[in-house]
């Protein structure tokens, strides 16, 4: 990975994404950019670190290059044109073009979801490290996708302990499925583990994870896009309101 792009509020900057957002570059080695959105204008132009001190300084504190450019238009619309040709978003779910958000995650948080060109990522309210991954895999295309867009963009964390968290199934295909998918996972990672959910898959997820800090979620395609297996966008909004942990969402198209 060489470019990770981070979306900014500078009304109200959260250090704590700022945080994650460097993190994330200084362990992939990766130029970041900052886009900031200007809640005045409802306009995004890519903030120059003079303007966001705390930006700057977090950056300079790790280490990690902040690459500066401009840009203007449609908060949606350039949002999604720098998806196209950056490596990563990161974004926290609570930024919103016009501060009505009263459910999160947001509509503009959403649109970004189902629409970006890249793998985005929530950023957690209070990041405390990453000492396991969790893949929620549900023998989708769109999972599966999710799984091997993250083990190549994250190669620094193939030593953590992996957990595959799926959906029980009996039938033939689910089990080739799976045994393919491990046979993928160990030329990636040294500690890989499954667990099985047997009730309601959103449910016993959330069970699973809301004690859990130093966890990084992993799931498949957000609103349906290409998706039809039970982790869907509603146990992606589920996780983002009622757990404290980072949650990576790629999808093909």
């Amino acid at each position: 990975m060489e470019k990770i792009s981070v979306l900014l509020d500078p009304g109200n900057l959260n250090r704590n994404l700022v945080d994650f957002a460097c993190y994330l570059a200084e362990l992939t080695r990766s130029e970041l950019t900052a886009i900031s959105l200007d809640p005045g204008t409802n306009e995004l132009v890519l903030a120059e670190c003079s303007v966001e001190s705390g930006v700057e300084s977090a950056c300079r504190n790790r280490g990690v290059r902040m690459r500066v450019q401009h840009d203007s238009g449609d908060p949606l619309s350039v949002v999604l044109a720098e998806s196209r040709f950056t490596d990563m978003l990161v974004v926290e779910q609570s930024i919103s073009i016009n501060n009505s958000n009263t459910v999160l995650p947001g509509n503009f948080i959403k649109e970004i979801l189902t629409k970006s060109e890249c793998p985005v990522v929530i950023a957690p309210y209070h990041f405390y490290g990453v000492e396991e991954i969790l893949f929620a895999w549900d023998g989708s295309a769109a999972a599966t996708f999710a799984i091997k867009q993250f083990s190549y963009l994250f190669p620094a964390l193939s030593d953590l302990k992996l957990t595959i968290m799926h959906v029980a199934h009996e039938q033939p295909a689910a089990v080739v499925e799976k045994k393919k998918l491990l046979e993928f996972l160990q030329t990636h990672y040294s500690y890989i583990g499954f667990r099985v959910l047997e009730g309601k898959a959103n449910e016993e997820l959330q069970k699973f994870l809301q004690e859990k800090k130093n966890v990084f979620v992993v799931m498949g395609a957000y609103g349906g896009r290409n998706h039809s297996g039970p982790f869907k966008h509603s146990t992606a909004d589920l996780l983002l309101q009622t757990v404290n942990l980072p949650v990576f969402i790629a999808h093909n198209s």
